[in-house]
């Protein structure tokens, strides 16, 4: 508290405010950006699963698609044999 008192003293009352609140700006602006960053770091991860989750459901898909192709050339075949 001293320390604040002769700040004032020797740089004068408005100075000293001015200082403290770049101090204080500078405080809440490092802050802001550690937020920021956390922020943007739980935003990728989570971006990262639903990517994640999404390529394994297209694998599914392709793969059922795939099944369901051969089962239709299958099909297909016992039907043309069927017809000769």
């Amino acid at each position: 508290m001293d320390g604040v008192l002769q700040v004032i003293q020797n740089l004068g009352f408005p100075i000293a405010c001015c200082v403290f609140l770049g101090f204080f700006i500078k405080k809440q602006s490092d802050e802001y950006r550690e937020d920021v960053k956390q922020q943007s770091d739980i935003y990728r991860q989570d971006v990262n699963n639903i990517t994640a989750q999404y390529n394994d459901a297209i694998k599914e898909f392709r793969k059922a698609i795939e099944k369901n192709t051969m089962i239709l050339t299958a099909i297909e075949s016992k039907l043309e044999r069927g017809a000769e």
